[in-house]
């Protein structure tokens, strides 16, 4: 009969002995699983800018393509954008003046643009009308893919 309760008391006390590390364990455990969970999407989008007044020449209007990256971390979200593909729903054709500007400029525009991925781009000489409108629209299209 001692044999038996000896071996129950011996038992007992070995679990008793590993129970703390096993909550400990189970606390890390849970604590691995209330990570939060990264969440990202991809998604091609359309932004089209506002319409911005290149002074006496008429309005330039830009439109975005764009591949929109969200990223979700908690409550944490951060976007990233490249841009693909950019054109121009209104171009100033005013004048002919205004015409031929665009012509040359907005191409040299867009190519920096893509280049650099951000409104940074260099005044063009003779175009700086153009140039102010196309980053003013340009600004605000990121702003809006951003959202």
């Amino acid at each position: 009969m001692h044999a038996i309760a000896r071996k129950a008391l011996v038992t007992f006390a070995a679990a008793w002995l590993l129970l703390p590390p096993l909550n400990v364990w189970a606390a890390v455990r849970q604590q691995e699983s209330a990570k939060p969970k990264k969440k990202v999407a991809t998604s091609t989008v359309m932004v089209t800018g506002p319409a911005v007044p290149c002074k006496r020449w008429g309005p330039l209007q830009i439109r975005l393509k764009v591949a929109k990256t969200v990223t979700t971390i908690g409550t944490k979200r951060t976007v990233k954008i490249k841009i693909l593909a950019i054109d121009f729903p209104i171009i100033s054709d005013k004048t002919f003046k205004s015409k031929y500007i665009n012509e040359q400029a907005l191409p040299l525009l867009v190519e920096q643009t893509l280049e650099t991925q951000d409104a940074n781009v260099e005044t063009i000489s003779g175009a700086t009308d153009t140039t102010v409108s196309y980053k003013n629209t340009l600004n605000a299209a990121l702003l809006l893919a951003k959202k």
